[in-house]
């Protein structure tokens, strides 16, 4: 007998198949969004920790400033900034010691300093406690005061 037809096991093998497939898909996309959250909490991590050894093997005033609708983030040296540009599907936001969140939109920017003596983080009218990254989820930049270093964490 001559059957040119699919039989059902080879159409259910297939399908079976290409849910796989699309599957493997849908996770690659989710883990490449994360990975951009991780990519630009690391970028601000390091650009932190750069002004921080700046700041204890100079004499020049560094601080490190956040704006531009949280797009960009500047290492300020004696007055000369080198600029870190963000990725645009982030949203940057940083709170401050008083307890308030705010997000950089518009001409808003954050500087953050740090003390010549011990690279601690300097109160400049306020002390930032983290910067909050949201991509697909939220990681903190976490800032340890008394230090000057940061660490990322999915939580605050």
């Amino acid at each position: 007998q001559n059957n040119a037809g699919f039989s059902l096991v080879e159409l259910i093998v297939t399908i079976l198949i290409m849910s796989i497939l699309t599957a493997g898909g849908v996770v690659s996309v989710i883990a490449m969004h994360r990975a951009d959250a991780e990519k630009e909490a690391t970028k601000i991590a390091n650009v932190l920790e750069k002004a921080r050894m700046q700041v204890l093997s100079r004499s020049e005033t560094t601080y490190v400033r956040l704006y531009a609708d949280g797009k960009y983030i500047a290492l300020v040296q004696g007055g000369v900034a080198t600029v870190t540009k963000l990725d645009d599907k982030a949203t940057v936001s940083y709170k401050t010691d008083d307890g308030v969140e705010t997000t950089l939109t518009g001409s808003a920017e954050v500087e953050i300093h740090f003390s010549k003596s011990s690279g601690a983080f300097q109160k400049n009218g306020y002390l930032v406690e983290y910067i909050k990254v949201t991509a697909d989820k939220d990681l903190y930049v976490c800032l340890v005061a008394d230090t000057g270093r940061c660490y990322i964490d999915t939580t605050y």
